[in-house]
């Protein structure tokens, strides 16, 4: 297994405040705060080390504009995106 990612380490809060912030949010209303559910891990750090190593692999463009690529590609196909499901339904 591969994991393809920046060097930056970022917590899932402070990503969501970074796309809050990109898209003239705020985080709260882009996100709900809850307590952390019982057995949750410290972090979960992506580590790309392992395809730089085998395949020479590096990441061409940085997080904060990765965010920005997505935030763009969201609003261009923001109309499909509202005919789909708002929720994850995970497939076993």
């Amino acid at each position: 297994m591969y994991h393809l990612s920046t060097d930056r380490f970022i917590s899932i809060r402070d990503l969501v405040a970074m796309i809050a912030q990109k898209t003239g949010s705020s985080f709260e209303k882009l996100a709900e705060v809850v307590e952390d559910r019982p057995g949750k891990d410290a972090a979960y750090l992506l580590d790309a080390s392992k395809i730089k190593r085998e395949f020479g692999w590096s990441p061409r463009i940085g997080l904060d504009e990765g965010v920005d690529s997505v935030i763009q590609w969201v609003d261009k196909n923001l109309a499909v995106l509202k005919t789909l499901p708002d929720h994850y339904i995970h497939k076993a």
